[in-house]
C-alpha cells in the first residue's frame, strides 16, 4: 500500500476517527501497515476512491 503523498500519520487517524467513530487512542497501538490498511478501507467505505 502506497503512503498518501502530503498527509501525515495524524491525518490517516483522523479519517479513520472519522469513519469508524474510533478515538485515536484506539489506534496508537498499531502498526503503521495497520494504520494504512484502515485508513484504505476507511477511503473505499466513504465512496472515495482516489486520493
Amino acid at each position: 500500500m502506497d503512503w498518501p503523498r502530503g498527509l501525515t500519520v495524524n491525518d490517516l487517524m483522523a479519517d479513520i476517527a472519522i469513519l469508524f467513530h474510533w478515538q485515536p487512542s484506539e489506534m496508537f497501538d498499531m502498526t503503521l501497515a495497520e494504520v494504512l490498511e484502515w485508513r484504505h478501507k476507511a477511503l473505499l467505505r466513504s465512496g472515495k476512491t482516489d486520493e
